[in-house]
């Protein structure tokens, strides 16, 4: 698929993958570790945000990136509602 074909997915709302919250996996992961130390993270693929928001809220400086232009301006609207330190940009 190329951003073309992921924009299109977002624009029409078929995003099987989008269940609404963070990887179960990850919070887990993040909750069993809090000695990890804090830096910079990056999300590739960040979709609507949800695991950048977790990282975040966890502590770590975030960077979400994705091709689709309207998954980044959903995660940047959902993540300025949520006000964690967390940037999404396009990439």
């Amino acid at each position: 698929m190329n951003e073309t074909d992921w924009e299109a997915r977002y624009q029409t709302g078929d995003m099987p993958w989008e269940k609404g919250e963070p990887s179960p996996g990850l919070v887990d992961f993040l909750a069993s570790h809090p000695e990890l130390p804090r830096g910079a993270v990056a999300v590739p693929g960040c979709g609507t945000g949800h695991d950048a928001r977790v990282w975040a809220k966890a502590g770590f400086e975030t960077w979400g990136f994705d091709l689709a232009p309207s998954a980044v301006r959903l995660s940047g609207e959902r993540t300025e509602a949520a006000r964690p330190q967390s940037v999404i940009r396009p990439g």
